[in-house]
């Protein structure tokens, strides 16, 4: 559930209250693509990424980050161009998987 609002800049917000909290990290992840056409989610390891990372991968070093998520996926944020090529995301105040983290190392 979320519910929009405006701060006192008049820009929009939006107040995110998630329906089940063990699945916050992968409810504000798999947000992302609606904020920015930038990146693309992996719901099911909880990974984001460029959009252009096939195109990016060609002779460049990817750079990926990521940890638990304790308020939110923070690394999620820094994924885009200049900045990080993939963000892979744990749960609530721990750390990703194993196999979400190899699953993002083959895919980008």
């Amino acid at each position: 559930m979320s519910q929009d609002s405006k701060n006192t800049d008049g820009m929009q917000t939006c107040m995110v209250v998630p329906d089940d909290p063990s699945q916050s990290a992968l409810e504000m992840i798999s947000r992302l693509p609606d904020v920015t056409n930038d990146v693309v989610v992996m719901k099911d390891v909880k990974v984001a990424m460029r959009a252009d990372f096939e195109e990016y991968k060609k002779g460049k070093v990817a750079l990926i980050s990521g940890g638990g998520s304790g308020h939110e996926p923070a690394h999620a944020g820094y994924v885009g161009k200049g900045m990080l090529t993939a963000a892979v995301a744990g749960n609530c105040f721990a750390s990703p998987s194993v196999s979400a983290i190899l699953t993002a190392i083959l895919t980008v």
